[in-house]
């Protein structure tokens, strides 16, 4: 959003690209010693250079240029090992497959520069951390909006100074940034005109809190979808309808090709399912799609057959205990999915939107939420912002924080965005639903209200039976 973010975010990937050429070098000094010439540094330099840029996609797919989960080291480490793994993986396959052009084998440099080069990305991790806690860094922030909003937002910045603000108070000369909340500028005008002259004298930017919290947390509050005003500019008035009809028939001829090429596999566990749990094989369940039209859903059946086990929001711990040994092992690796290809061939989803929802618990959340429909503007999904930044959902104040994301993808759809989730989606195989609360202790959204009946910033609710919360 600000011009700092850009620039901290530019500066994270050169410096990436930096520790894996420094890497490269150590690598060749290890194995060679003074005996390196130029031509062959120029030569290992020039066949590393694309290969360091994959090295950095998968980066960027497991979560590593994640700020928020920079001081988790455990969080780096694990996915860090993973990255090594991949990109040592993809090393192999890049020079088996370039070899007539590269004229390079280099085996045991592949190896020590992937070692290497993830041990100083660790490093400059822990340095960058450093830097961006340094007031150096950090741009001095005035919050104008209410109250309740200012204290979520100053005990973010203070729980995360990582992110790169302070805020200081109106009366302060030196700032940097300005966020302004409509309300309060409407209930205060005549008090913070003065302030909004200075800032357009010093070029001071002015964002609104819908804008900021927007670019810090990839969530839409849900008290600014209320406004009628929302929906017409950011949903009805939006300009990607061109793209979303290239994207529609992109979606359906990439699943034609994938259901051919992994046919040997879903024959596969279409057999295995059938001898060890028993038909059917494949599971559908009527889900809502795109402008609130029903389907059926397909999966790979993963849970045993037993009455009552379908009913609206039921505990995550009730569908485990009815989930099959080999059912487990295809929801952890998301192999389940497979036959949604069905329905992104058929045009019913997406490869990436907002995740189809149960039609029993949609009735329930349209009650709840009078938000809720606004997901359905946009095709469902395989995958989708959602499901990379949040958990599965098995109650209503889960599904509150969900839809804070879906309407995020439904106002910002575009290229760029689908090609970071599927990216991202790498990660979520990866890392089970368990694993994202712990991480979102470390870097997680505070829009969660305490309060049973409250959104996040404080929207309230529509009254809903007890036992289905």
């Amino acid at each position: 959003m600000t011009g700092q973010f850009r620039w901290r975010d530019a500066l994270i990937v050169l410096g990436d690209f930096m520790c894996f050429n420094a890497a490269l070098l150590a690598a060749l000094f290890i194995r060679k010693g003074g005996s390196i010439t130029p031509d062959f540094l120029v030569n290992h330099l020039r066949a590393f250079g694309p290969l360091i840029i994959i090295w950095q996609t998968t980066c960027f797919a497991l979560g590593i240029y994640d700020l928020k989960l920079f001081r988790n080291s455990i969080f780096m480490i694990r996915n860090l090992t993973i990255a090594v793994c991949i990109n040592w993986a993809l090393g192999a396959m890049y020079f088996y497959l370039l070899t007539p052009w590269l004229e390079l084998t280099p085996k045991t440099h592949l190896l020590l520069a992937v070692l290497i080069g993830h041990f100083f990305l660790f490093t400059a991790r822990k340095g960058w951390l450093g830097a961006f806690r340094s007031r150096a860094f950090r741009q001095r922030v005035v919050i104008l909006t209410s109250d309740r909003h200012e204290s979520i937002l100053r005990r973010e910045m203070e729980q995360h100074p990582e992110l790169g603000y302070v805020a200081v108070s109106s009366a302060t000369a030196n700032v940097d940034l300005i966020i302004a909340d409509h309300d309060r500028l409407r209930r205060n005008w005549n008090a913070v005109i003065g302030l909004l002259r200075k800032a357009v004298q010093k070029r001071i930017p002015v964002v609104t809190l819908e804008s900021f919290t927007e670019s810090i947390f990839g969530q839409v509050l849900l008290e600014h979808a209320c406004d009628p005003a929302w929906t017409i500019e950011y949903v009805l008035g939006r300009s990607e309808w061109k793209y979303s009809k290239i994207k529609h028939a992109l979606d359906r001829t990439a699943a034609a090709v994938m259901l051919v090429l992994l046919s040997p596999l879903l024959a596969l566990i279409w057999t295995v399912i059938r001898l060890v749990d028993g038909s059917p094989a494949f599971y559908g369940q009527a889900r809502v799609g795109f402008l609130g039209n029903q389907f059926r859903l397909w999966k790979f059946r993963t849970m045993a057959q037993t009455p009552g086990v379908e009913t609206p929001f039921a505990p995550a711990k009730q569908k485990v205990a009815h989930m099959t040994g080999l059912g487990s092992l295809l929801r952890r690796y998301r192999l389940d999915e497979l036959p949604q290809l069905w329905n992104v061939l058929k045009g019913e989803m997406s490869f990436v939107g907002t995740r189809p929802e149960w039609t029993r618990e949609v009735e329930v959340l349209e009650k709840v939420l009078p938000q809720y429909n606004l997901r359905h503007m946009v095709r469902p999904g395989i995958t989708g912002w959602a499901q990379i930044n949040f958990r599965a959902t098995d109650n209503t104040r889960d599904s509150m924080e969900k839809l804070r994301y879906d309407l995020f993808y439904v106002k910002n759809l575009s290229f760029a965005l689908d090609a970071a989730i599927l990216l991202k989606t790498v990660k979520r195989v990866f890392i089970s639903d368990s694993n994202i609360k712990v991480q979102r202790r470390h870097g997680g959204v505070p829009f969660i209200s305490r309060n049973r009946r409250m959104t996040g910033l404080g929207v309230p609710i529509r009254h809903i039976p007890k036992e289905r919360q």
